[in-house]
């Protein structure tokens, strides 16, 4: 269970790493923490990454909903 405390000490050891670094092995190195597993991180930065980037929500229909109108124009099929 992701308690408050542990979820803060997760995002400290993700941020702390370069955005290609944040893997699980390393933001648990980082942590330091003896309860969690590899599977544990991985997990919670699955859902971690997906709540940073709303267009990973909902399927591709639901995306161009989200674009802003110069990238919308793009699609447009003028």
């Amino acid at each position: 269970i992701w308690t408050d405390e542990l979820h803060k000490k997760f995002v400290e050891a993700h941020d702390k790493l370069l955005p290609g670094d944040a893997v699980p092995k390393k933001i648990l190195k980082l942590m330091n923490d003896s309860t969690l597993t590899r599977e544990n991180i991985a997990s919670h930065l699955q859902k971690h990454r997906m709540n940073l980037d709303p267009l990973c929500k909902g399927n591709t229909g639901t995306r161009n909903n989200k674009l802003t109108p110069p990238q919308a124009s793009l699609l447009s099929s003028n």
